[in-house]
């Protein structure tokens, strides 16, 4: 692609050809149609298109939504973040408190093992720790 005036991204199997025309745009693709066939290779009916990235809508790619000249991330790969990283973050931060509290019994160690039945998940509810699981839930029931 390079050799013929086109700039290419890729990462792995997913790439995007920047073209500065309509017509550059046309003659990239059947480039990269006429490669992928001579290599018995097929490209994606739906994510193969041309998109004018200067208009709305844009497109997708590796996780990030470009438009107008912008980038930002995907609302997919937000939530999936949300949903993936709150939970390991309040594991951690129960695990901590359940080892201030093993020190105040005036005992050793980390939190852990017998420590999870002492203070179980409920009883940092009910003293009023903050979830922050439980929050985005709730805003995203509100949304």
């Amino acid at each position: 692609m390079a050799r013929n005036g086109f700039e290419m991204v890729r990462y792995a199997d997913d790439f995007i050809v920047l073209c500065s025309s309509q017509g550059q745009a046309q003659a990239a693709l059947e480039q990269v149609r006429r490669w992928v066939e001579e290599n018995d290779l097929s490209l994606h009916p739906i994510k193969t298109r041309q998109v004018d990235a200067s208009l709305a809508g844009g497109f997708d790619f590796l996780g990030y939504h470009f438009e107008r000249g912008m980038k930002w991330p995907r609302k997919k790969s937000m939530d999936k973040l949300k949903d993936t990283v709150f939970g390991p973050i309040e594991a951690y931060i129960r695990g901590r408190l359940r080892s201030i509290l093993r020190r105040r019994l005036h005992k050793k160690g980390r939190g852990r093992g017998i420590d999870n039945q002492r203070w179980p998940n409920a009883y940092f509810s009910t003293v009023g720790l903050f979830s922050l699981k439980q929050a985005h839930a709730a805003a995203c029931r509100s949304s």
